[in-house]
């Protein structure tokens, strides 16, 4: 249950198909990208809808309380052994009231930490505590990146051994098998496709995308356009923006897209300026569709990019040094293949889909006593 819908599916599609498991999603909607999920795999995998009721005693919806509630009537309908919960805050903590108010100690939990449930809610001085004790009474914790471990034992003083690593990954039976797609450099008479996918909140710097890519004009980048992926709170300044540089005919904010490998078979060229990535699926994402990625050197990131060998890293906040890594790019069609060869082969070799269920898989028998 919980956030980071894109890995949350490809675990439960995976642990079904290849173990046989069960799997029972919960929370207020389905988790994104479920709608793919194969055939095969519809009767093992099952959505479960939260219901929030307005109650006027409360100024908020009680959302932890209501998930913990009927989290634990699922837990004795259904014979629930594990629950894997995304995200330490909400979700972590209301399956470790769930099994208590079950009565169900037998139940295990496991969580996986995404960023910024630890860097954004978890630094918080009013949340750390109870980011921590919700790490610290899950059974089996995962963090997604070796940064993402190593900042969650220094900000919440949490023992080295609780946490392990687990990356995330690409399932190569997601990816197109279209032409377009395995076309390494398109004809530079063509127009040039660059993109960016993400919540446009302000962690992911999304104003830097618009700057970068004026950057990139100005330094005689013709025939092209920018294609942005995402809806979110900046969504209205950065087309104020694009008007105010005259680029409004070259930018285009497509909203949401549930397939985004479609989009990334189109592209030439990924940003991702964000000021903190625990990971940087985008990226891996991008690369494994082989369009190299010009990302900040921040955090998790470092661990997915190799720089100069499968896709470029630029300094945090400068803006003409990643406009001229993409340029770059786009100029010399032999570095280009080069680099483009080099991000699906590193995306798929350091991030394989079986070692990483195996792991997933691992952790489940272990942590798996008896049901309720």
């Amino acid at each position: 249950m919980g956030g980071s819908g894109i890995i949350a599916h490809e675990i439960a599609h995976e642990m079904a198909r290849r173990y046989g498991h069960t799997i029972h999603f919960v929370g207020l909607q389905p988790p994104y990208r479920m709608d793919q999920i194969s055939n095969q795999c519809t009767d093992q995998v099952r959505f479960h809808k939260i219901i929030l009721k307005p109650y006027d005693v409360f100024d908020f919806q009680p959302y932890v309380m209501a998930l913990a509630s009927q989290l634990s009537q699922l837990i004795k309908k259904y014979d629930i052994e594990i629950i894997h919960s995304h995200y330490a805050i909400p979700h972590a903590l209301a399956g470790i009231l769930a099994k208590q108010i079950a009565n169900c100690t037998n139940v295990r939990t496991v969580t996986t930490l995404h960023g910024t449930d630890v860097t954004i809610v978890g630094s918080d001085v009013t949340m750390k505590p109870v980011t921590r004790y919700s790490i610290l009474n899950s059974n089996y914790v995962v963090a997604v990146s070796q940064y993402l471990k190593d900042i969650t034992v220094k900000l919440l003083d949490i023992p080295q051994e609780k946490i392990e690593v687990i990356p995330n990954f690409i399932n190569p039976a997601r990816l197109p098998n279209e032409p377009k797609c395995a076309q390494l450099y398109k004809d530079p008479m063509q127009k040039k496709l660059i993109l960016h996918s993400s919540n446009l909140r302000k962690i992911k710097a999304p104003m830097d995308v618009i700057e970068i890519y004026d950057k990139m004009v100005k330094r005689g980048l013709k025939n092209s356009e920018l294609a942005i992926l995402g809806d979110g709170p900046y969504k209205k300044e950065m087309i104020a923006r694009v008007a105010e540089l005259g680029l409004t005919k070259h930018v285009l904010f497509l909203g949401e897209r549930k397939v985004i490998y479609e989009e990334l078979c189109k592209a030439n060229l990924f940003l991702l300026p964000s000021r903190g990535e625990a990971f940087g699926l985008a990226a891996l994402e991008a690369m494994a569709c082989g369009v190299p990625v010009v990302a900040a050197d921040m955090g998790g990131i470092r661990e997915v990019i190799d720089h100069g060998l499968n896709s470029y890293l630029f300094s945090e906040g400068k803006l003409d040094e990643a406009a001229v890594l993409g340029m770059k790019l786009l100029n010399d069609i032999d570095l280009y293949n080069k680099i483009s060869k080099q991000a699906i082969l590193s995306s798929l070799s350091k991030f394989p889909i079986a070692k990483v269920m195996a792991a997933y898989e691992n952790i489940y028998r272990e942590t798996s006593k008896t049901s309720c």
